[in-house]
């Protein structure tokens, strides 16, 4: 299958971006981009130590330059942001511009129930905070979201979703 653009998922950490983007990008037989996996790999350090030793200001402007980069190659790509890239404005619109950008809606109890606090910088003083993230950012992920796939259930029954989805998106850019 042959797309056009980028598909780019966004969700709150534990929604599921990672998981289904690497099995998305399977299914479409296209490539695939963790955002923070990229960073990590560039920087070699952690996400967590980015935050610890250069803070957020630093590594959302290193996820903008990740997020420039990886959207302008010429074969599209599915994309798993991290949970935070709807707090910058500028890699949105880099995000959109090049792609069509998901939101995985998954609910807070079942990300309670499966998230590793451990490796979430963002989350790993205390578990609440996602709640707390939640409230920021969920109408940034709506205003941003070109289409919203609810993540409440078992993961094939989302990753079905997704390439439905994916192909109304495919069909409508042929």
């Amino acid at each position: 299958m042959v797309m056009m653009k980028n598909i780019v998922l966004i969700g709150l950490p534990g929604s599921g971006k990672s998981t289904l983007g690497k099995l998305l990008a399977d299914e479409l037989n296209c490539t695939y981009y963790d955002m923070d996996c990229v960073i990590e790999d560039n920087l070699n350090q952690s996400i967590i130590s980015i935050f610890k030793d250069k803070g957020e200001a630093y590594f959302r402007e290193i996820e903008y330059n990740v997020a420039d980069k990886i959207t302008k190659h010429n074969q599209a790509s599915v994309i798993a942001t991290g949970g935070g890239v709807v707090t910058m404005q500028k890699t949105m619109v880099v995000l959109k511009e090049n792609g069509y950008t998901i939101f995985l809606n998954r609910p807070l109890n079942k990300i309670y129930a499966d998230i590793e606090t451990k490796n979430r910088p963002l989350l790993r003083d205390n578990i609440f905070r996602l709640e707390s993230l939640y409230n920021q950012r969920i109408h940034l992920y709506r205003e941003y979201a070109d289409y919203i796939i609810d993540n409440n259930g078992e993961i094939n029954n989302c990753l079905d979703k997704l390439i439905e989805v994916s192909n109304k998106i495919l069909l409508a850019n042929t």
